[in-house]
């Protein structure tokens, strides 16, 4: 089989390490508030930058989607998608669950992923119809039974109280008959915690795509079903994105989002 992307993963895996050794000090952190309940730290712009300075110099012409610099960017035939720091919340209060994470996209279409939590000195990436893989080793998701599986949710999102609404229903729903809710506090936690088997669903609301782009190419790489919450394939018009291990727990998740 013919890898192809393979120049782009390898670029955004060493670029990722390098950043995170040039960048991270949690002591100087300097957090700012972007809205009343969001911070941004100098952590998150130094790795940014450093980023979108090596894309540019290394992919010259691509278009870059990211957080903090080019949030409002229209994609191109080439668009790398960069969230910096996923989990800065965590990250400041010392919460070991964050991670840098960023995908390309051709013509619309997620083509490789890398995910770098640092903490557990783990590298995931996937690139499309090849596979996922975490530190060279292929993933793949769990099949456990409904009344083992642990469904994690993502944040309450502040901006947006309608979806707020429905996730807590949802969950509502299901705890009787899952095993375990979490909440980790950080996208590239639930997506990887799904694509190595460490979990059996997450059900991500976002309304940003650095969010969601890396994490649902390496869960359906791995085998995982990503959908909407009403079971149909995931477009970038939908809200929530959902990244389940089997068909059972996936029929449990529509069930519970519907009115």
């Amino acid at each position: 089989m013919v890898m192809h992307y393979l120049k782009e993963k390898d670029f955004l895996v060493n670029a990722f390490q390098e950043a995170y050794k040039k960048f991270y000090n949690r002591a100087a952190l300097s957090p700012e508030y972007k809205t009343e309940f969001d911070i941004v730290t100098s952590v998150d712009c130094g790795i940014e930058d450093y980023l979108i300075a090596e894309i540019n110099k290394q992919f010259p012409g691509d278009v870059i989607f990211s957080e903090e610099r080019n949030a409002k960017q229209q994609a191109g035939i080439r668009t790398w998608i960069i969230d910096p720091i996923d989990g800065t919340v965590n990250m400041s209060h010392g919460i070991r669950l964050f991670g840098l994470q960023g995908a390309l996209q051709v013509d619309g279409e997620t083509v490789m992923s890398v995910i770098y939590l640092p903490n557990y000195d783990e590298l995931y990436y996937a690139i499309k119809r090849c596979g996922a893989f975490c530190n060279g080793q292929k993933l793949s998701v769990a099949k456990r039974p409904l009344g083992q599986a642990v469904v994690s949710f993502s944040d309450y999102p502040h901006d947006f109280p309608t979806q707020s609404e429905i996730q807590q229903k949802m969950i509502k729903k299901m705890h009787a008959k899952v095993s375990k809710i979490r909440m980790f506090g950080a996208a590239c936690v639930d997506f990887t915690f799904v694509a190595s088997g460490k979990i059996d669903a997450t059900v991500c609301g976002t309304g940003y795509l650095w969010d969601i782009a890396p994490g649902m190419l390496l869960c359906s790489e791995a085998g995982a079903s990503v959908v909407n919450i009403k079971g149909y394939t995931f477009t970038q018009s939908d809200f929530f994105a959902v990244a389940v291990s089997s068909k059972e727990l996936k029929a449990l998740i529509i069930d519970s989002a519907m009115e």
